[in-house]
């Protein structure tokens, strides 16, 4: 048995995505967002990022920002543009960065999302012709990112290597390669389903922590996660590294995927793949953080409208 906990400092946080929404949903659409201005600022940041990479050796994280992975709307905005060479060579780029961040959630999310993506597309649209390319394209992406990722210096780049896992005949299975990649992830989905189902779909409620009973996370230490020295003293949790094990702790699992699937998978379906992909990364990546949920909700809300007026 699993005990909840309370606190003060979670509940206020869920407060502000429930005010949040809330506002959103109520403002017209018809705000119009600087997508311009936004881009131009990106491409700055990029360019600060690259410079820093060729000037410096790297060791550890390139960016502590909650919002790097906003660095994605570059090679967005021009897909959306139209102006698709420039997006894959801005995506490259943005790549190259990312893989120096230090964290993989950013490329596994990427590559979740376009996989998903693909397959709707195929489904809805796709002839004959463009299911063979299609898969002809993924059978070449897979054994060529297996030659990338013999590469000393890609091994060395954690946000990049942990895809070498799937590549290993050792890994039986996918929650071995789970377990393998992030023993302290791992630990919190065990945590997180090993409730009863009516708090795994419903949640417990704003500003609730889960205590762990079994000491699955017992190995965590202050320097290895992202948890306080509060909470890995008092074996109280309340930051999950997943989105959908944080939020549906207090929210539920079936709002928590309810929001991935009208903000990502719907426009999909809809016809907007690019929107649906950088939509979930964002989602999936940018939602631990007050900034990162603004930037999240603001351009879901009016990104739209603005692209139809800029």
């Amino acid at each position: 048995q699993h005990y909840i906990e309370f606190k003060v400092q979670p509940f206020f946080r869920d407060l502000f995505v429930l005010f949040v929404l809330f506002i959103f949903c109520l403002l017209s659409k018809d705000i119009k967002v600087n997508l311009q201005l936004i881009f131009i600022l990106l491409i700055g940041a990029l360019f600060g990022e690259i410079l820093y990479l060729a000037t410096n050796e790297i060791v550890g994280y390139l960016n502590y920002s909650s919002v790097k992975t906003f660095i994605l709307f570059i090679p967005y905005y021009l897909f959306i543009k139209g102006k698709n060479y420039y997006a894959l060579f801005s995506l490259f780029l943005c790549l190259i960065v990312i893989s120096n961040y230090g964290t993989r959630m950013i490329l596994l999310s990427l590559i979740f999302f376009s996989f998903v993506g693909l397959i709707i597309f195929l489904l809805k649209k796709g002839s004959f012709r463009s299911i063979v390319f299609a898969s002809i394209f993924t059978l070449f992406s897979f054994f060529s990112l297996q030659y990338i990722l013999s590469y000393e210096f890609i091994q060395g780049l954690k946000s990049v290597a942990f895809l070498g896992e799937f590549y290993d005949p050792k890994s039986t299975s996918i929650y071995e390669i789970f377990k393998i990649l992030d023993p302290v992830r791992y630990a919190e989905h065990q945590i997180f389903f090993s409730r009863s189902w009516t708090e795994i779909l419903f949640g417990n409620g704003l500003g609730a922590g889960i205590i762990d009973v079994k000491g699955y996370l017992g190995f965590v230490n202050y320097y290895q996660s992202a948890f306080s020295q509060e909470e890995i003293n008092a074996n109280i949790y309340f930051n999950l590294h997943d989105y959908w094990i944080d939020y549906g702790l207090r929210f539920g699992l079936i709002p928590a995927l309810a929001i991935i699937f009208f903000m990502a998978i719907k426009p999909m379906i809809e016809g907007d793949i690019f929107t649906g992909i950088f939509n979930g990364v964002m989602l999936i990546c940018m939602t631990y953080s007050g900034a990162g949920i603004l930037i999240v909700a603001l351009l879901n809300r009016f990104h739209k409208h603005s692209f139809d007026h800029q």
